[in-house]
């Protein structure tokens, strides 16, 4: 065998030795109920107990009918949806969030929920919108 070949597997062994051992590390300290010499310590983050949240229905329509695309998002979250095609979404949130409405070329909605279990919501675009303001 020639100098490099040797070279070059010893490197490779060496590489591949040193990856096994930083990725066993790894995945040991990785472990949230371990600490860094593996004895278990009590988790200090203390859960806050959360709201209930129960679904809420409803259609999303303007003048001419239902609009399928719509967004519906539970204000301050990342929890939404969009509605399917004739326009009806159902969403789980807390009894008093806000709900934001809506879609391009349309006036955005928010309404509070109330406990409110049922929405019809008519959005209104912006064209006639900016209109009426106007005169």
């Amino acid at each position: 065998m020639t100098k490099d070949f040797k070279r070059f597997y010893v490197s490779r062994a060496m590489f591949l030795g040193a990856s096994m051992l930083l990725a066993s590390i790894g995945m040991a300290s990785a472990n949230p109920l371990t600490d860094a010499l593996g004895s278990v310590e009590p988790n200090p983050v203390v859960a806050s107990p959360q709201q209930a949240k129960y679904t809420i229905k409803g259609v999303v329509e303007d003048q001419f009918g239902p609009i399928a695309g719509a967004n519906v998002v539970e204000k301050g979250t990342t929890n939404g949806t969009i509605t399917d095609m004739d326009g009806n979404f159902s969403l789980e949130v807390a009894p008093n969030s806000i709900l934001v409405v809506s879609f391009i070329g349309y006036k955005e909605q928010q309404l509070p929920v109330n406990n409110q279990k049922v929405f019809t919501i008519i959005l209104e675009d912006f064209y006639n919108h900016f209109i009426s303001k106007q005169f």
